[in-house]
């Protein structure tokens, strides 16, 4: 399955850890967006 493509398995690797960066950031992204938005 991974034959001659041994870089795959970095870059699935990689673009999971990305998701979970994302997901992770999301509700502190807004969080802080709100608080911003409610000082006014």
């Amino acid at each position: 399955m991974n034959n001659g493509m041994p870089n795959n398995n970095k870059i699935t690797a990689f673009s999971h850890f990305l998701v979970w960066v994302v997901l992770f950031s999301m509700p502190y992204v807004l969080s802080y967006g709100q608080e911003q938005v409610s000082t006014e």
